[in-house]
This record gives structure tokens, C-alpha cells and sequence, in this order.
């Protein structure tokens, strides 16, 4: 039951992420994880640990739990550590978060800088002796509580997941190969009032976690709140996706992949390890629930292997302790259906996670092999290097030259299309069914490609697939598409033509280049890939296909999405995320999780954009060589590497040779949304001169906030001046440089340029 949000994985603690954890590699380790799991679930109270403890203080790292009194008792031992305690009593936890888009969220949800509740019951999660030798100062003895043994069920649910059927994933990957990173843990209650769940997870760049409810302070329901660095920042990440607790980094899968005419597939991977830990004996893996793990062999030897029913993860125990530096190649054969005919079409259940990965984050090559019915056409990535038919099966292989985080592929009764591609761009060819919007797809891949290449820079890939496939979605792979069928039929409605004509497939081809061949750094820099790509799509709208009202109603329509996002599905009074929130701007959100992504990472992320080109046009001439520069010095840079928030700010800086911290830490790490209230009024000057006088107050946001705001001021006679204000401070009074023409009109936020609402007032 430690799992908690949709990447949280697991909610197990551990001591500094900087520090690797210790390891005494040696025995045989458990026989099979099922009696593990058993073992587990079944420790029962330690009656002769019963104590009266108080001033007890531990903190680890962002966490302070302090008991001021009351009486514990442990948890039986497991292979000699003490690893659960139950306390009753008085206590009071913390958490303070260390990142300032942390404090933001938790002051949403919480209305204040720091966690800090009392509790009279807890549960402690540990591995290490930090907890236990503080505790161990109190003598034992009297009799347990009975108020004691209804506590057991929640520990041992608390430790456990999928019905019990599985135990927390990092409790089990330091438990399994018996290391002693300092885990901690904790569920605490107050009455009927408070509940809340503090972490330490060594195994996540982001070790630090708080998850709470609060009937009167905070949300109703556990909410995922927090999720923070360590003390120490961040871990050094890599641009081959290898993380620093990673215990085996991939480098090649060599897969045989058998789709039979029914579609059900079979699978043989064998991946190619260096085993990345000081000792390993089991490794975690990771597979779409979907597919089930038939077997896993390492040679001729089958390897032990636990999977609980509905769980991603599976476990394999090696044959012996893998240490630091060694190879291991696993041959993992799994089987199922991801893939349904439906008529003439095929979906694709899911594209991502149908290869067995230890991380979804590491980069690998792929060697494919698939044989399937000759009467189909399959797509994948990399090049086909070979193609055969034999007694209608054909078989082709896919062989990737380019690392990557994933793979796909696309099988169908396709009609096939060459494009017309131009020497600066890769060739393409599209594979699709419907064919009523087929030649306006193809012309968005074309112009798309095209059009990106010349404003950003040229692609490293040869050769660009693009499939139809059903659904309400796309998803792009180096050089492969998923364009949803929706883009292929002729929409009657405005907006449904909006998304699903050229915005939709040029979103898709922007992500060669964001996203792709720029990756970002972790989740937070999520909107470099999502919101760079909607941006692109929009300057291709409106600079390539030539439709600025387009452009301009797209804007609006997603600034209304921002700006009225929250109290009707979320609750009162809750405000917007913050655009580093990344995935986890769903978190709280209730039903309206799916449209709070949309909204602040596709769509504010593209604002974010915009909001940095309007700042840096020339208004003398109206060119945007600064912007265009900025975006294609990021690009080369960055490409084939991975890029963070903090990247792209000092490319920025780089190429203006301005400080923009203050902007990135109120539109990105901050979530305030501001209010102009606008007034102005003129005043006749000697010599045909023109005062004007503008009052800007400013709602909505703190009283630092500042942005430049575009302006312009405009005669009967077409005259005008274009002018950017310096807006900061509740309530301003700007006198204008004065003009030799009468102003007849002054547009505040001009080339809607701020991401706002504003009202006008009479002076």
C-alpha cells in the first residue's frame, strides 16, 4: 500500500541519495519472494520490546518526528533487524520541503511553508539502526497495550501491496539483497483528523516525500503533496538515463517478437546488463501488466522469478551475488495481447512499456526480429535492415543505431505513402487507413518537418514513419509517429478540427525535436518536451500555414483553460500547479487530473514560451532573431542529451545577456496568475505634445510580482507606438513618454503577450 501517485512507485525511505547505499552481500538470500512476502506479513508484536518512550527526537533530512511521550513496541525481527515499530502517545512530525515549486504546492494544499501536525498513533518503516538506538536508551517492560495488536494489520498493509500480494519495491529491493541503506518510514494519525505518510526513498532522485490529509487544514484525502530533493541537491544524471541507484545500467536488447494472425504476440529479450551495484542477487524489473512473464532463463539456467497478479514489476533472483562491473544478459519470454483489430483498423494497447526494462529512463539499442501474418505491414524504429516472406509470414528486422528510452512499433492493413520531402529534411512515408484527411496529414508532416528543421536545426535521424492509429491520442519515437485516426477524418466542429487538424500532427512531428532529440532531465522539465512541442505547433500555425487568428484563438482558448482552472472539480478554493509540478500537477485534481496536464504543462508551458518571445521582439523592427536564436542555440546544444528548466534559463541568458531568474521563478517553480485592473487618461502638452497617465493594479499575486507588459498606443490615423511597462507592486501609476499625436486608444497586454486577465477602469 506504499504506492501513492501515478510515477511514484514506490514509498520506501532511505537515508542520504548522495551516499550509496551499503551492502553485506552473503548467504543465499530468500528461497523465493513468496516467502519473503509471508515472512513479512506475518510478524507479530515483540511483547518483550514494550517501553515507555518520550523526548525522543529523529530527523532525516526534510523529516522531524519528534515523540513527546507515550509507549512503543516493536515488531518481531526480520533475519535479525528490527524494522517496525507502533508508538501511541503524543507526537508531532515536519516536513519541510526544500524546493521552492514544494513550498508553492504545499501551501495549496496546506496554507503554510511547513508540515507540522501532532499524532497519537504511528507506524515506522526502517532497515537501519538510526531509530532503534535512540528508542534503545528506554528500558523494556510492562504489558503491551491491547490498543496494540489492531495496529498490526495496518503495518503489515502498510508495507504490503496489490492485496497484500506484494511487498513495497524498495523495501524489498534492500531487504532481498540484504543492504543497510537507512530506510524510514512513516503513517501517522491524529484522531479522525490527520492522517499523513512521510518518506525517505533512496531508490528516487527525489528521495523525500509527503503525502497527507487534514480534515479542517488541508485536503479531505490523502493527497501526494510533496516530493523533494535531497538535502544535497540533486544526483549527478547522465545522458544515457542511468540513474546513480540503478543496479544493473542496459545496453541492448535483442528480442524475437512472433504476432500470430489472432495478434496475440510472443516475446524472447534478451538484455544485455552491467550490473551497477556493489552486490546484486535480485533484480527488479519492470512490464506492462498486459503481457504476462512466461520465464526467465540467464544461459541454460532458469532463474526463480516472482510477479504478483496485476503488478508491472516482477522480480528475478540471479544464481548467485552479481557485483559491480559485471555483465548479465537475462533471456525474459513473455506473451500476450496488446494488440486489437478492430475491422481494418489495429490498436495498440499500449507502446511504451511492452519491453521488460529495469528503467524506463536508461537509453538502449534494439535489435528486432518479428515474423507476422504477410497480409500486415509493421513499422518499428530504426532501419529495416532485412524483410522475407516465406508460406505468408513475413519477417523483418529493426536495428536501431541510436540509443533511446524506448521502442515501438505499428502493425496494420496500411495503404502506404511516399512524402514529398525536401533535401534538408529526413524522407518519410506514411502508413494509414482513413483516407479522408490524408492528404492534409501529409502535408503537415511535410511542411511541419520543414519548418522545424529551419527555425531549430536539422535532425539527426534519416527517415521519419508515420502511422494511423486509433484512439484520441498521439505519441512520437525517433522516427516514428503515432497519429490518431481522429487526424485522418474531416471534423465538422471548430475545435475538434483545432486539435485534431495540422496542430495535432505537427505536435507530434515537434517532438523529433522536443522531447526526443532534446530530453528532458526529469519530470519537472516535462514542459520542455509537452509545452515546447505545443509551441511549435502554434508558430507553425501561424508563421508557415499563415493563420494568426488561429494562432491568437488557440492562445486565448488556453488561457481561459488556465486562468478558470480549478474550484468546480477540485474543490474550493484550491490554486493552479505550478508548471515544474510536471505529471504530478494531476495530483488533487480529481477528475479534472487529465485536463490540470493539459492545462499547466501543454498549455501554460507554451506561455511560457510565448510570454519569452514577446519579450524579446524588437519593436523597432518587429524581428524575433533573439528568440529564434535562443531556440536553436538550446537545440544544438542540447541535442542528444538531456536538458533541465535551469539549461534552458541560461541559454537565455547566454544569448541576451540578462538575468531572468525572476521570470522562470514566477511562471515556472510558481503558480500565481495576475489580474490588471487598467485605467489611463491624456493630457493636451504645449507644442502638440500628449501626455498620458495609466494606472495598472495588479491582483492575484504577491506584491513583488513583476512583468513586462507590452503596450500600444494608437491615433484615429493609424499612428502608434509600441511600449513594455515594468508592472510590479499592488497599485502604479506610469506616466507615458510624451507623444506628438493624440492617443485615441492605449492596449494594455498588447500581441497578447502575458499570460493574465485584464479589466479596464475608468481613471
Amino acid at each position: 500500500m506504499l504506492r501513492f501517485g501515478p510515477l511514484i512507485g514506490i514509498i520506501v525511505v532511505v537515508g542520504l541519495l548522495a551516499v550509496t547505499p551499503k551492502i553485506k552481500a552473503g548467504g543465499d538470500g530468500a528461497k523465493s519472494f513468496e516467502a519473503f512476502r509471508d515472512t513479512l506479513l506475518n510478524l507479530q508484536i515483540d511483547s518483550s520490546s514494550y517501553r515507555q518512550v518520550g523526548g525522543v527526537v529523529f530527523e532525516d533530512g526534510l523529516i522531524t518526528i519528534s515523540l513527546d511521550s507515550g509507549s512503543l513496541v516493536f515488531l518481531e525481527r526480520y533475519e535479525g533487524r528490527r524494522m517496525i515499530a507502533l508508538f501511541r502517545g503524543s507526537g508531532t512530525a515536519m516536513f519541510t520541503p526544500n524546493h521552492p515549486t514544494e513550498v508553492v504546492n504545499l501551501q495549496r494544499f496546506y496554507h503554510a511553508d511547513q508540515f507540522s501536525e501532532e499524532f497519537d498513533r504511528g507506524i515506522f518503516v526502517f532497515s537501519d539502526n538510526r531509530l532503534t538506538s535512540l528508542l534503545d536508551e528506554f528500558p523494556a517492560g510492562g504489558t503491551v497495550a491491547k490498543e496494540f495488536g489492531a495496529m498490526v494489520a495496518e503495518a503489515t498493509e502498510f508495507i504490503s501491496e496489490n492485496d497484500r500480494l506484494d511487498i513495497d519495491g524498495a523495501l524489498s529491493r534492500c531487504l532481498l539483497n540484504e543492504y543497510t541503506a537507512p530506510i524510514f518510514h512513516a503513517k501517522l494519525h491524529y484522531q479522525k483528523v490527520m492522517e499523513c505518510i512521510l518518506s525517505h526513498n533512496p531508490y528516487d532522485t527525489e528521495p523525500f516525500y509527503l503525502i497527507a490529509r487534514h480534515d479542517k487544514k488541508g485536503p479531505s484525502e490523502l493527497t501526494f503533496i510533496n516530493q523533494c530533493p535531497d538535502v544535497h541537491g540533486w544526483p549527478t544524471l547522465t545522458d544515457d538515463g542511468v540513474e546513480p541507484t540503478d543496479q544493473v545500467r542496459t545496453s541492448l536488447h535483442t528480442m524475437t517478437c512472433t504476432i500470430a494472425r489472432s495478434l496475440d504476440m510472443i516475446t524472447h529479450d534478451r538484455v544485455d546488463m552491467v550490473v551497477r551495484a556493489d552486490s546484486v542477487l535480485w533484480l527488479e524489473m519492470e512490464l506492462t501488466s498486459l503481457l504476462d512473464v512466461d520465464s526467465v532463463y540467464l544461459g541454460s539456467t532458469k532463474l526463480t522469478m516472482f510477479r504478483a497478479k496485476g503488478s508491472s514489476r516482477f522480480w528475478m533472483k540471479l544464481p548467485r551475488w552479481y557485483h559491480k562491473g559485471e555483465a548479465l544478459s537475462p533471456s525474459i519470454s513473455y506473451s500476450g495481447d496488446i494488440i486489437e483489430r478492430v475491422r481494418d483498423y489495429t490498436i495498440l494497447r499500449t507502446s511504451l512499456d511492452w519491453i521488460p526494462a529495469h528503467s524506463y529512463f536508461q537509453r538502449a539499442l534494439y535489435d528486432v526480429t518479428f515474423s507476422y501474418p504477410s497480409s500486415m505491414s509493421l513499422i518499428s524504429l530504426g532501419k529495416q535492415e532485412s524483410v522475407t516472406t516465406v508460406d505468408r509470414t513475413t519477417t523483418s528486422r529493426w536495428v536501431t543505431s541510436v540509443a533511446n528510452t524506448n521502442n515501438s512499433f505499428h502493425i496494420g492493413l496500411f495503404k502506404k505513402r511516399e512524402l514529398e520531402m525536401t533535401n534538408e529534411t529526413p524522407t518519410a512515408t506514411m502508413y494509414y487507413n482513413t483516407s479522408d484527411q490524408a492528404d492534409a496529414v501529409a502535408m503537415d508532416v511535410q511542411q511541419s518537418m520543414l519548418f522545424y528543421t529551419r527555425i531549430f536545426g536539422p535532425l539527426a535521424i534519416k527517415h521519419l514513419n508515420a502511422t494511423e492509429l486509433p484512439g484520441t491520442h498521439g505519441e512520437a519515437f525517433p522516427g516514428l509517429l503515432h497519429l490518431s485516426t481522429y487526424a485522418f477524418v474531416r471534423a465538422e466542429d471548430v475545435s475538434t478540427d483545432d486539435f485534431f487538424g495540422e496542430q495535432f500532427t505537427s505536435h507530434e512531428v515537434a517532438h523529433q525535436w522536443w522531447g526526443i532529440s532534446v530530453k528532458p532531465m526529469i519530470y519537472r522539465d516535462r514542459w520542455l518536451s509537452e509545452g515546447f512541442a505545443e509551441y511549435s505547433c502554434l508558430m507553425y500555425s501561424q508563421l508557415a500555414a499563415q493563420e494568426q487568428k488561429k494562432f491568437f484563438r488557440l492562445l486565448e482558448d488556453y488561457r481561459k483553460q488556465i486562468m478558470t482552472f480549478g474550484k468546480k472539480t477540485t474543490g474550493a478554493d484550491l490554486a493552479p500547479p505550478s508548471v515544474a509540478l510536471g505529471h504530478r500537477v494531476r495530483s488533487g485534481a480529481g477528475m479534472a487530473g487529465g485536463q490540470a496536464y493539459n492545462a499547466f504543462v501543454y498549455y501554460k508551458g507554451a506561455w511560457v514560451l510565448h510570454m519569452l518571445r514577446n519579450m524579446m521582439i524588437d519593436f523597432k523592427t518587429m524581428k524575433e532573431d533573439v528568440f529564434l536564436t535562443v531556440m536553436k542555440e538550446f537545440f544544438t546544444r542540447y541535442n542528444g542529451k538531456r536538458a533541465s528548466t535551469a539549461d534552458f534559463q541560461h541559454v537565455i541568458e547566454e544569448v541576451t545577456g540578462t538575468g531572468m531568474g525572476w521570470f522562470f521563478k514566477e511562471w515556472v517553480y510558481g503558480n500565481e496568475l495576475p489580474t490588471y485592473r487598467v485605467a489611463w487618461k491624456k493630457e493636451k502638452l504645449p507644442e502638440g505634445q500628449w501626455k498620458v497617465t495609466m494606472r495598472v493594479k495588479q491582483e492575484n499575486v504577491s506584491e513583488d510580482f513583476t512583468m513586462l507588459i507590452p503596450i500600444k498606443v494608437t491615433s484615429d490615423d493609424k499612428k502608434f507606438i509600441r511600449l513594455r511597462l515594468n508592472v510590479t507592486g499592488k497599485e502604479s501609476e506610469i506616466i507615458l513618454p510624451h507623444f506628438s499625436f493624440e492617443p485615441d486608444d492605449v492596449i494594455f497586454n498588447d500581441l497578447t503577450s502575458v499570460l493574465c486577465d485584464v479589466k479596464t477602469e475608468k481613471f
